[in-house]
């Protein structure tokens, strides 16, 4: 999980919300359900939601295939915060996996872009553990089944197999001078990078080291 920027609505949903609002005042018992249905736009906020999200899932980082996985997560569940269904501030992109644990559950857990959720957890290994005793992101952790077996061997073999394999040979390479290789190390921990925060807890450490090496080596060339 990282914290979203969310900036200004888009006009599509702004717009949407705005005749939503009127309409909705004027008749508070509107079927939700069904007007969320029948919005025609959604295609075009799963769109943008994924831009700003980096195809990520907004709370397990998941990488999402925009044409099979592109479920609008409402934070402030819409049938029960009703005036908040077409209000941008409440929406995002999940995962199936994880829309379907979360379902309705909004009671204190992480909301990803007013929260900062390095403030609540963080990643031992695969685990995602809760900070200081932190009740928000030990409900996080449960309400979302962060640590399920299947969730535990997606991040295991992305650690093992994707960022400590590529860490090894850019290892080598760096020992023996080859310095171009910085831009594909600074992507794995990239802003748009996959499991960013599971990256930098787990090999944070070994990735400044390198950082300084490779400028160390730099500084020689001068």
């Amino acid at each position: 999980m990282r914290k979203i920027k969310k900036g200004q609505a888009p006009n599509i949903i702004k717009t949407k919300n705005a005749e939503f609002l009127k309409e909705f005042s004027k008749n508070p018992d509107i079927n939700i359900q069904r007007k969320w249905d029948a919005w025609s736009k959604k295609k075009e906020l799963r769109e943008y939601l994924a831009g700003i999200q980096f195809e990520k899932c907004c709370y397990c980082e998941r990488g999402i295939i925009l044409t099979t996985e592109q479920e609008i997560e409402h934070f402030k569940p819409k049938n029960i915060y009703k005036k908040l269904c077409f209000d941008y501030k409440n929406l995002f992109l999940a995962c199936p996996s994880c829309n379907r644990a979360k379902l309705e559950r909004d009671d204190n857990i992480i909301n990803p872009s007013t929260t900062d959720p390095f403030k609540h957890i963080y990643f031992s290994g695969e685990k995602v553990l809760h900070i200081n005793k932190s009740k928000k992101g030990k409900n996080t952790i449960e309400v979302l089944k962060m640590n399920e077996s299947d969730r535990i061997k997606a991040r295991s073999n992305y650690l093992e197999k994707v960022i400590g394999r590529q860490l090894g040979l850019y290892l080598d390479k760096i020992k023996r001078g080859e310095i171009e290789i910085e831009n594909d190390l600074d992507e794995l921990f990239s802003e748009k990078a996959i499991y960013r925060k599971l990256c930098l807890d787990n090999y944070g450490e070994s990735y400044k080291k390198m950082k300084k090496e490779i400028e160390r080596i730099k500084s020689s060339y001068k």
